[in-house]
C-alpha cells in the first residue's frame, strides 16, 4: 500500500522535473528565434506562436515557431517571420525560415534553409 504522503511528494517531483525540463528547453526557443530575427532587421521580435510537433522524415520533436516584428533581407520586408527548429540539443537547427505578409502564410517573400544556433 502506498502512503499518501509518498504519493505527494512523488506527484511534487514529477511537476519539479516537468518545470526543470521546460525551462531548459524552452530559452532556447527564445534565443534561437532572437538570432534568426537578428539576421532579418528585428531586434526585439515578437513570438506569436509556438508548435510543437515532430518531423515527418525523422519523427523528432520539433517546433514550428512564428514571429512577428519588422523583418527585411535588402530590398525584401515583411511583417511575420516563421521557421521550423530542433526541440532537443545544445546545437540548434533551423530551417524554412519564411518571411511572409499578413495576409497569407503561402505568400512566401523570402526563404533560407538551413542554419544552425548554440542559443546559450
Amino acid at each position: 500500500m502506498v502512503k499518501k504522503e509518498n504519493l505527494i511528494v512523488f506527484i511534487v517531483v514529477l511537476i519539479l522535473i516537468s518545470f526543470l525540463l521546460f525551462t531548459f528547453f524552452y530559452p532556447g526557443i527564445n534565443a534561437v528565434a532572437k538570432k534568426v530575427s537578428i539576421i532579418y532587421g528585428e531586434r526585439n521580435p515578437q513570438i506569436v506562436r509556438i508548435i510543437k510537433t515532430t518531423d515527418d522524415a525523422t519523427r523528432m520533436p520539433m517546433y514550428i515557431v512564428t514571429l512577428k516584428g519588422n523583418f527585411c533581407k535588402g530590398n525584401v520586408k515583411a511583417p511575420n517571420l516563421i521557421f521550423s527548429m530542433t526541440a532537443f540539443g545544445l546545437k540548434k537547427q533551423v530551417w524554412s525560415i519564411r518571411l511572409y505578409n499578413a495576409q497569407s502564410k503561402n505568400n512566401i517573400i523570402e526563404e533560407n534553409k538551413n542554419l544552425y544556433f548554440n542559443p546559450f
